[in-house]
């Protein structure tokens, strides 16, 4: 059975939610108060963040809020990611490795 099935059979069945899933709301609230801690601790860094800025867009959020909803965007499969590797093809440092050699980098130099 392939594993999209397996995981929508897991789904209709009621699977139990798992401890991230069943506390989240507490794990959110952590984060929360580290966040308000580490603004208090240096407030600085936080302020340089802030600045960070394109066309009134600010980076960190732009750059966050695109890598919540591109995986939603591509219906990326996550109770599935953890057989990736029993799919992969050909060298595993291939996804580094092609911007690399196109500006004539070589990845096999000795140091």
């Amino acid at each position: 059975m392939p594993a999209q099935c397996e995981v929508t059979a897991k789904v209709a069945a009621g699977a139990p939610m798992s401890v991230f899933e069943r506390y989240l709301t507490v794990w959110v609230l952590l984060c929360i108060v580290a966040g308000i801690l580490a603004g208090q601790v240096a407030p600085g860094l936080f302020q340089a963040i802030g600045h960070l800025e394109i066309a009134r867009v600010n980076l960190p959020v732009g750059l966050l809020i695109w890598v919540m909803i591109i995986p939603m965007l591509m219906k990326v499969d996550f109770a599935a990611l953890h057989e990736v590797r029993q799919h992969v093809r050909g060298s595993s440092k291939g996804w580094y490795e092609a911007p690399l050699i196109s500006h004539g980098v070589d990845t096999n130099e000795k140091a």
